[in-house]
């Protein structure tokens, strides 16, 4: 979990992207991404997007279970 107790998934996109603010399907529940974290270079780097290939940290994801598949994006605000 995050400092502020959030929780905080570990990802690799196989293909697309992800933004923040992206709404995402988990379980038949949207979650929104509020927060994205890349590995590079082994250093953790903030971003704004995850592209396919990446290793990542996606906050925001409140339904998230070990094992979840992440369904695409259904809407953007």
């Amino acid at each position: 979990r995050g400092k502020s107790g959030e929780k905080i998934c570990y990802a690799r996109i196989f293909s697309g992207a992800i933004k923040v603010r992206d709404t995402l399907v988990l379980n038949s529940i949207e979650n929104k991404v509020t927060g994205i974290t890349v590995f590079e270079n082994g250093k953790e780097v903030k971003s704004n997007q995850a592209n396919a290939g990446q290793i990542v940290k996606l906050q925001g994801l409140s339904t998230a279970k070990i094992g979840d598949q992440v369904g695409g994006t259904t809407k953007q605000t």
